[in-house]
């Protein structure tokens, strides 16, 4: 009977996956509440982090968390960082795209 619950709790909870368009939903998000005028490691900022969780767990498919946001926009930021590391020791390398500009902005 339990192995019933599992199999059927397994089939309920959608996976993660992410998109650009969600990505950019969570960039957008971040514009708008600022997680960064807190210091790291905080109360309020993780108060941030599950605020922007909040607002965007109606949109998505799957339930999000304060800690899944966040790294996740680590992830985003890692990958843009050696992406432009990339573009400083070649040449030749396409415009950067929207989403890409503003994580650009939320770095600095």
């Amino acid at each position: 009977m339990t192995s019933q619950l599992a199999a059927q709790t397994k089939k309920i909870s959608p996976t993660k996956k992410w998109s650009p368009e969600k990505d950019d939903q969570l960039v957008k998000e971040m514009i708008t509440l600022d997680p960064f005028q807190y210091r790291e490691r905080t109360q309020q900022r993780g108060k941030v982090w599950q605020d922007i969780a909040g607002n965007l767990s109606p949109s998505f498919d799957f339930n999000l968390d304060g800690r899944n946001v966040r790294d996740r926009w680590n992830l985003l930021k890692d990958k843009l960082k050696a992406k432009l590391n990339n573009e400083i020791r070649g040449s030749g390398i396409a415009p950067p795209a929207l989403s890409e500009t503003t994580i650009e902005d939320l770095l600095r």
